[in-house]
């Protein structure tokens, strides 16, 4: 058993999954401003391991994987996974560019390459093949480009509709922030309706926009994935994404984990 954790701008998820196959076994989804301590993340860690079957427990894990989008907390997440996971924790593995990847990180400067990113071009690439577009909705909006020899060409950040919501909601005097569901009309006949059609089907347009000038610049026809807390939102809608894979994140984490594994490359992890 392992533990997997991706850290995201809203939301964090600590899901323990089966060591070879990966199938899950038990997690936790918390709300990632939260966790700014290492006994926040160490109690989230065991809020997950509650659920895991009767006679196993969070000290059986073997190892694990963790990717942050915000480099404040990867102290408190390398820390509290050890705390709660003891000997089988001692080296997290901090997902990064200088660990195997299977991927080429063909890009300006690969440092610079967000964690969230890599896990999802290295599971994009492993599951669908190249070329191969994996667009992660949520907070922010990214898309992640791997070609046909398995190189990340790199991609696109922008504001995600959770982000636009937010900022609505935050700055807007009069305005509140909406549900982010599909609206039924372009046309909104109230406030309400007017600002989720312009974030909604504003953020679909976008997609879709996008991913029409990505393939038109790749010359070929790449497959698109989405993945993320919006995705299967985006997936539902855009006519340009191929497949919602609601676990690609997770998937990346545990193909990282098991290449750079110590036992496989006979030296302790960086962390």
């Amino acid at each position: 058993m392992i533990l997997l954790v991706d850290s995201g701008n809203s939301r964090t998820r600590f899901v323990f999954v089966e060591a070879k196959r990966g199938t899950e076994i038990a997690r936790a989804t918390v709300r990632s401003r939260g966790l700014d301590s290492i006994e926040a993340v160490r109690a989230s860690i065991m809020t997950a391991a509650h659920d895991l079957p009767e006679g196993r427990d969070a000290g059986e894990c073997e190892g694990s994987a963790y990717a942050t989008v915000v480099p404040a907390r990867e102290e408190y997440l390398r820390n509290g996974i050890r705390r709660a996971l003891g000997k089988g924790a001692l080296n997290p593995i901090a997902v990064g560019p200088s660990l195997d990847l299977g991927i080429e990180l063909a890009v300006d400067r690969p440092d610079e390459v967000g964690p969230d990113r890599i896990a999802n071009a290295v599971a994009a690439f492993a599951e669908y093949g190249g070329p191969v577009i994996a667009i992660d909705a949520g907070t922010a909006l990214t898309m992640e480009v791997v070609d046909a020899g398995g190189r990340f060409l790199g991609g696109i950040i922008t504001l995600g509709p959770g982000s636009v919501r937010d900022a609505v909601g935050e700055r807007g005097a009069r305005l509140h922030a909406p549900e982010l569901i599909w609206p039924e009309r372009v046309i909104g006949a109230n406030t309400e309706d007017a600002l989720r059609s312009g974030i909604v089907r504003g953020s679909i347009a976008a997609v879709d926009g996008l991913v029409a000038s990505i393939r038109s610049e790749l010359g070929e026809r790449a497959k698109v994935v989405a993945t993320g807390g919006l995705g299967s939102l985006i997936a539902d809608h855009a006519e340009s994404v191929d497949v919602c894979d609601a676990g690609l994140t997770l998937k990346g984490l545990k193909r990282i984990y098991d290449r750079n594994r110590p036992n496989r490359r006979g030296a302790p992890s960086k962390s």
